[in-house]
């Protein structure tokens, strides 16, 4: 089994038939980086458009369909010093007729991340929230593999092929299988997080970059 490093140039916004950016063998594993939702780097500078947006597509020799694509998350680390959330409740999760108020009328937090400590903090928080400080429990948002039938599927959804799943129990060292559609399965990754509630009440989990290693693996006829 061999150990791959890549360095993406550019990411995709839709999960589909994209032409690869890097040919392994099944049980290889591979470092590399993601960008955060909005498409910033470990600088925290923006090199692509926002929206999710991928490294990949990774091809994995002799993966047809028929076949289950095993991704194994090795490591899973933020990055850079701060990540950010929404900063009011998102209006696709309150009832059509109601219109909140907020005190705080900030669109975006800031949150410290203490890698010492394993802790993120908001930054300049509202006195109720002075204290508030959550344990660091990085997960990743949205990966998957090409869906079939020639479709490309916007990294804002998610479907049998995977996609913009955003559930937290996407963490390292966690095994995820999904079916291959196409030859090469085409595995994509991004939309790193430093912690995510159950859901994203507020659009976003903690959003950061992520440098990222996995392990991808072919069981034929599954």
């Amino acid at each position: 089994m061999a150990h791959h490093t890549f360095t993406p140039d550019h990411y995709h916004t839709a999960i589909g038939t994209h032409p690869p950016v890097l040919e392994i063998a099944s049980g290889d594993s591979v470092s590399t980086t993601t960008v955060d939702a909005r498409g910033q780097d470990h600088t925290g500078q923006r090199v692509t458009p926002r929206g999710n947006p991928q490294t990949g597509p990774f091809f994995i020799t002799g993966a047809e369909p028929g076949d289950a694509l095993v991704v194994t998350f090795d490591r899973l680390i933020p990055n850079r010093p701060r990540g950010f959330t929404g900063g009011r409740v998102a209006p696709n999760v309150l009832d059509p007729d109601y219109s909140p108020s907020f005190t705080d009328e900030r669109d975006l937090i800031l949150w410290d991340i203490d890698y010492e400590k394993e802790a993120v903090r908001p930054v300049d928080p509202p006195a109720a929230t002075a204290s508030l400080e959550l344990p660091l429990n990085p997960m990743v948002g949205c990966f998957g593999v090409a869906p079939p039938r020639g479709q490309a599927i916007s990294t804002a959804t998610s479907s049998t092929h995977g996609g913009n799943m955003d559930f937290n129990g996407f963490v390292q060292g966690v095994t995820v299988t999904f079916p291959v559609f196409v030859d090469g399965a085409l595995f994509f990754l991004g939309d790193g997080h430093a912690r995510q509630g159950d859901g994203e009440i507020v659009g976003t989990g903690i959003e950061i970059s992520f440098d990222v290693e996995f392990t991808l693996a072919v069981h034929k006829g599954k």
